[in-house]
């Protein structure tokens, strides 16, 4: 029966790296499931696995029924599914490149309820110092830079200074 008869293996994996960026990988592939009426059983088929040997299926109403699936699912999908656009494998990344528009890279440094003694943020480090005060704390960052290479770079620089060990990149 349409919209009952088929359904999608999904698998999600998602890789953490240095510095809070986060990588998903998602893929899938729709599954339709072909009845076979004498003796009764089901069987699953993978529809690329139909596209890689039609063989599998003789039936002509079974293909069209699979055929009609497939694209049902692939309007579907690209009707509600902005963030992925190539099927059946796409990469969807969570780290500040795909939101990049939205602003430039940040380090956050230190956060603090009172004032900061700025001096022991080195002298070539200065110059991208700012501050922003949210919900009574004072978070004290640097930037904001171009890139995510510059940014990583300053990163490792900073954190080699004990008290900003724990800094880490950001997006306004």
């Amino acid at each position: 029966k349409r919209y009952t008869d088929g359904g999608m293996l999904l698998k999600i994996e998602v890789k953490e790296s240095e510095y809070r960026k986060f990588t998903i990988k998602v893929d899938y592939d729709l599954t339709w499931t072909y009845k076979q009426s004498s003796p009764s059983q089901f069987y699953i088929i993978p529809v690329d696995l139909f596209h890689d040997d039609p063989s599998i299926l003789t039936n002509q109403e079974a293909i069209e029924q699979l055929m009609l699936f497939e694209k049902d699912s692939k309007e579907l999908m690209s009707e509600y599914n902005k963030g992925v656009e190539d099927f059946p494998e796409a990469a969807v990344n969570t780290t500040p490149e795909v939101i990049k528009d939205q602003g430039s890279y940040k380090i956050q440094i230190f956060t603090s309820s009172g004032q900061f003694d700025t001096t022991q943020v080195p002298l070539n480090f200065q110059k991208y110092l700012v501050s922003e005060t949210q919900n009574g704390l004072i978070k004290y960052m640097l930037g904001p830079f171009e890139t995510l290479e510059k940014t990583e770079e300053i990163l490792t620089e900073v954190r080699k200074i004990e008290i900003f060990r724990d800094a880490f990149i950001i997006n306004p």
